[in-house]
């Protein structure tokens, strides 16, 4: 839902494949196989989202069993790394060193759930413990396709709500839905309401939450931003932050843009009219802060529709 974009990328991705590369064992593949794994496994696990389905393609004769052995991890005695756990499983292990899911999700700094702009997902690690971190969501299944399980561009930092508890086993594809390192939700659609003119609105029964198209966007970005919608059930989800509408509301009729102006000239803290937007309706309303915290993508669009 809301973009991922950080300016040290490259170097997040450079440190996730030197790191993660040694936790798949192609050794277990013979041949061919082995030997288009040693001139391409680097390749794989940087491979772009467009790139994903070459990769799939390239793959698709190998033994699946080896594939998901070493990519997604195996038991297997003959097959284990150091006595633990193979590719991603090793990687997810909270006792792997010296890099694991953690030291990714920490370089990332993903604090909200990309899918769902609700929910929390910050690291936390202290001097003993690791103590949690977001889930990453297989953009692209790990059990169809084992051969991207360690892919950077395929692990997402996601919430369980979103990861486990809605998405589940849902297929996605570039073809049919949004991607958090390529795509701008935020750019195809925006909040609204429906029912009451929202200025006039009173109480929860009076309106639904709701999400509308912004002008001038693809019909096939629509598309795969509605489908996004439903597997992920924002508007279910949504509906039970209607109290926010309502405060939002009430913040609006006391806090005009003359009160704001007094605030900022009285106060002589706030440089940004932003910065006094933050702290009345505790939601950022710069697009590119919308990830800092929860909710800030609905608390925007619906402020901006009461002001405009």
């Amino acid at each position: 839902m809301i973009k991922i974009e950080r300016s040290n990328l490259s170097n997040i991705l450079k440190t996730h494949v030197k790191n993660v590369i040694k936790y798949i064992p192609i050794g277990i593949f013979s041949g061919k196989d082995q030997r288009y794994l040693e001139k391409n496994l680097f390749d794989i696990l940087s491979a772009t989202p467009d790139q994903f389905d070459k990769y799939i393609k390239e793959t698709k004769s190998m033994p699946k069993s080896k594939v998901k052995a070493a990519f997604v991890g195996s038991q297997k005695s003959s097959w284990r790394k150091a006595g633990n756990y193979t590719g991603y499983n090793h990687f997810s292990s909270k006792g792997t060193t010296p890099y694991n899911a953690y030291h990714l999700s920490k370089s990332l700094k993903v604090n909200v759930c990309p899918y769902c702009n609700k929910n929390y997902t910050y690291t936390v690690i202290n001097k003993k413990n690791k103590i949690v971190r977001p889930q990453f969501d297989h953009f692209i299944s790990k059990e169809k396709y084992p051969i991207l399980a360690l892919s950077f561009y395929n692990l997402i930092p996601s919430c369980s709500d979103c990861n486990a508890s809605i998405k589940g086993r849902k297929e996605f594809g570039l073809d049919t839905h949004l991607h958090p390192y390529v795509d701008d939700f935020n750019a195809i659609k925006e909040f609204s309401t429906k029912g009451t003119l929202l200025s006039l609105v009173t109480k929860k029964s009076e309106f639904e939450i709701i999400f509308e198209t912004r002008e001038d966007v693809l019909s096939e970005l629509e598309k795969k931003a509605d489908k996004v919608i439903e597997d992920f059930a924002l508007r279910e989800v949504y509906s039970k932050h209607k109290d926010i509408v309502l405060e939002l509301l009430d913040k609006s009729r006391a806090y005009n843009d003359a009160s704001i102006d007094n605030i900022k000239k009285d106060t002589k803290i706030f440089k940004e009219k932003e910065d006094i937007l933050r702290l009345i309706t505790c939601g950022y309303m710069e697009d590119e802060k919308l990830d800092q915290r929860p909710l800030s993508k609905l608390i925007k669009d619906i402020y901006e529709k009461l002001e405009s």
